[in-house]
């Protein structure tokens, strides 16, 4: 399947990102664990969504450090911002 699909990539059919597929797997984090930056793992991505109906707007964080003692975890967006 491999060889399939660098020759695909060889000749320009298909590009490097063709067929790559992010899938997010929910977490049942209780609402007290979610405020334990111990609870995270760096690589996780945080789904923010803000407002609702057509004003609904959705931003994924990745967890880029865990800092246990402080409680604090620090998050880049799919821009390179940083929160």
């Amino acid at each position: 399947m491999l060889a399939i699909r660098a020759e695909l990539q060889a000749r320009g059919v298909v590009g490097p990102d063709a067929g790559k597929i992010t899938v997010l797997d929910k977490t049942d984090m209780t609402r007290a664990a979610r405020g334990q930056a111990h609870k995270y793992q760096v690589g996780m991505i945080i789904r923010e969504t803000l407002g609702a109906g057509r004003e609904t707007a959705t931003t994924d964080w990745r967890v880029e450090r865990v800092d246990g003692h402080t409680n604090r975890l620090t998050l880049r967006d799919g821009d390179g911002v940083v929160r």
